[in-house]
């Protein structure tokens, strides 16, 4: 197949589409109700807790980017 890449069975798990149970849209991030902040993962560590929607998906865009994540993570295809 001339379309695939030979990737490590890491890298693959990153091809994961949103889970069904996910309420914020942005994949990775999710609202604390016990601390009201918005916590960011990237697989399973905590990248952190943050006050905005928005600080928390900068947040994961940039763990992302640091993590060598595809830009079309999570993304659905076209």
């Amino acid at each position: 197949f001339t379309n695939l890449r030979e990737v490590s069975h890491a890298v693959n798990l990153r091809n994961q589409k949103m889970h069904v149970t996910n309420t914020s849209g942005q994949m990775g991030v999710s609202w604390r109700a016990d601390s009201k902040k918005w916590r960011v993962r990237l697989c399973s560590k905590t990248i952190g807790n943050f006050e905005t929607f928005e600080q928390a998906v900068d947040a994961r865009k940039q763990a992302e980017a640091a993590n060598n994540y595809h830009a079309n993570h999570g993304r659905k295809a076209a």
